[in-house]
């Protein structure tokens, strides 16, 4: 089926919204918090799903069941809805993590131009220094060298002789 061109308008129209959603760290927090209230609503409903699927599905029998085959059947049924659950679980920690790291993005861009901005006018500020009047500095003194000494004996095999 060919795509109408209303749905290529309003897909369009969406597309900007969405870019213009991105650009704004309150209203993409805001649009992940409706997201997230959206699957809020769905997750009891999926858990009362997962609920009675497992109470129907482990009281079928079958004649010559043991007693943990309707358990094995039905654990089949379970498994997808909990994959589906915890998916969903992580999803909404996701979220609200995703509009956090979103906002101190914009926090670490505005720290660090404010840091490379402090650190320019640092250069600035020591290379004005240099080039202002150098201060005439003395000539460090140079101690002349003690009279060298032949020292005391240094290891144990040397304490019996003296050195001359």
């Amino acid at each position: 089926m060919p795509e109408q061109p209303q749905d290529t308008e309003r897909r369009l129209k969406n597309t900007e919204q969405l870019r213009e959603i991105a650009r704004n760290p309150d209203a993409f927090a805001a649009l992940l918090q409706d997201y997230q209230r959206v699957l809020m609503d769905i997750r009891p409903l999926l858990e009362v799903l997962r609920d009675e699927t497992r109470l129907y599905c482990r009281g079928v029998h079958v004649e010559g069941d043991r007693g943990y085959h309707p358990r094995q059947r039905s654990k089949q049924v379970e498994a997808p809805l909990n994959h589906a659950l915890k998916l969903l679980n992580r999803l909404l920690a996701d979220l609200e993590k995703g509009a956090h790291r979103r906002r101190a993005h914009d926090e670490k861009v505005e720290e660090t131009a404010r840091t490379r901005r402090e650190r320019e006018l640092e250069r600035a500020r020591k290379k004005r220094q240099k080039l202002s009047a150098v201060p005439q500095r003395e000539p460090p003194r140079v101690e002349p060298a003690p009279e060298q000494q032949y020292s005391e004996p240094t290891s144990l095999s040397d304490l019996g002789r003296r050195s001359a």
